[in-house]
């Protein structure tokens, strides 16, 4: 009886030791089954498991689900980075745990697909009014060493005012630079790395902007003072402004003023009273200029007489004289007759600033002096 015993439970310990794992199996965490546009450089994640010391898994990674020709990889930790990964190629993964003890069973089996190209995100698809610089952006790709992008005239990539420019791989935008006003341009970009290069993206095209606009003095504007102030709407991606103030429409013969890039207004030389004139403005960079249309202006004949009113009455014997204030002058001459031809009129000059910016003068002596000139 003793020996039925012993030899039952000898049975059950061999059963029961050949049923309890020595090494659970990792679970896989990421990226997701059948996950699609993953970067070269993909993280493959997993749930760690308790073992004895030395513990380390074992990663196979392969292009075939039946993993027959894989890479291994081993690591203490429970993710690892991958790099330099096929673009457009879909792997296959899966992952098993070794100690002392012995090795686990291997995981389930993933696969991923790497992207095969990125996606521009600006200018967007038939963007208009784009500045000469303009700012290609686009989704960032990790793992890459270079991005290359193109830019061109048409559609083919083959004119000879074609692009192609070389930057860091980690960027992920980049302005461009002297792009031509009013022409249509093509866009395509893609990553590199030592072991591949990617498929272009889809082709974005967008129009450079060829408008630009004056703001002040208005066109046709009347009564402007002689120090006028030209403003106009920023032009981004240029050099410098060249403004130019002519006397005939065509504007043949001009006054030549500049202006830096960031500027959006600028006061030239004092213009003459009673004239119309005509100006015109450009952006310029290295290889291109955009004109704005052609505007007129006429500068003020006459000071306009405020107080006092015409045919006034009852006005004091020393009355103060106003008028509308007039920028950019040095001074005023106020004369003073009995007549309406002022013949033989009392001239008073003003030069003070501080006269000239009160638009007003008191007549310092009696007013029916100058009845008697």
């Amino acid at each position: 009886m003793k020996k039925i015993y012993f030899s039952l439970l000898l049975t059950l310990g061999v059963f029961v030791g050949m049923a309890a794992p020595s090494i659970y199996t990792p679970e896989l965490v990421a990226p997701a089954n059948n996950q699609t546009g993953v970067p070269p450089n993909v993280t493959l994640d997993w749930t760690a498991v308790v073992g004895m010391p030395g513990l380390f898994y074992e990663i196979q990674l392969s292009s075939d689900g039946e993993f027959t020709a894989p890479e291994n990889f081993n690591t203490e930790l429970s993710r690892i980075d991958m790099s330099m990964l096929l673009f457009g190629e879909t792997y296959f993964w899966r992952v098993r745990a070794k100690d002392e003890s012995g090795t686990s069973e291997w995981s389930e089996v993933r696969d991923f697909t790497v992207l095969a190209q990125t996606t521009i995100l600006t200018p967007a698809n038939g963007a208009t009014k784009v500045n000469a610089n303009a700012e290609i952006k686009w989704n960032i790709i990790t793992g890459i060493d270079y991005i290359d992008y193109q830019l061109d005239t048409v559609a083919t990539f083959d004119s000879p005012e074609m692009r192609m420019t070389t930057i860091p791989g980690n960027l992920e935008k980049i302005n461009t630079s002297n792009l031509k006003f009013g022409l249509t341009y093509y866009l395509r970009i893609r990553g590199r790395h030592a072991a591949d290069t990617s498929s272009w993206s889809n082709v974005n095209s967008f129009t450079v902007t060829n408008i630009f606009e004056l703001r002040d003095p208005t066109n046709n504007a009347t009564n402007v003072v002689p120090d006028v102030e030209f403003r106009w709407k920023k032009v981004e991606g240029i050099n410098k402004y060249n403004i130019y103030v002519a006397l005939d429409p065509d504007i043949h013969s001009y006054d030549l003023f500049s202006a830096q890039k960031t500027d959006t207004k600028k006061k030239p030389d004092t213009l003459m009273f009673g004239t119309t004139y005509y100006w015109q403005m450009s952006a310029i960079h290295a290889t291109d200029t955009l004109f704005s249309p052609i505007w007129s202006f006429s500068t003020i004949a006459a000071v306009k007489n405020i107080d006092p009113a015409n045919n006034a009455t009852n006005v004091p014997l020393q009355p103060i004289l106003k008028w509308n204030s007039v920028s950019g002058v040095i001074g005023f001459t106020v004369q003073i007759a009995s007549n309406p031809e002022f013949d033989n009129p009392r001239t008073y000059p003003i030069h003070e600033l501080s006269n000239i910016s009160t638009q007003s003068f008191r007549v310092p002596a009696n007013i029916m002096d100058s009845a008697t000139v």
